[in-house]
């Protein structure tokens, strides 16, 4: 039997992006008969983040020690992005001008 694989092409090119229980498929690779779809997880900002959301973020990037002042001040998402450059360096103890910098990149 052959295959169009240009028509399967396509065919999944012009496939629209569906959603699965509320969640955007992220890729699809296609084959011959087959078409994978790699879905991924919605992600709210991080002003809507509760302490433990924020902290579990702040561990994911090797920032302990942030993540156990989180903790302990009961620190939420809308705090961080709010922070200034007084509140990293006392609160969370961020002196470093690079380490604010990448700080700020990564809250953004």
């Amino acid at each position: 039997m052959q295959y169009d694989e240009q028509a399967i092409l396509e065919e999944v090119v012009a496939y629209e992006v569906p959603k699965f229980k509320g969640r955007v498929m992220n890729d699809c690779e296609a084959g011959f008969l087959h078409c994978v779809a790699l879905e991924k997880e919605e992600i709210p900002p991080i002003q809507a983040w509760s302490t433990q959301r924020l902290i579990k973020w702040f561990e994911k990037k090797k920032w302990e020690d942030c993540a156990r002042l989180a903790k302990y001040h009961n620190i939420i998402g809308k705090t961080i992005a709010e922070a200034n450059e007084e509140y990293l360096e006392d609160t969370l103890g961020i002196k470093d001008f690079s380490q604010k910098n990448l700080f700020k990149t990564e809250v953004e």
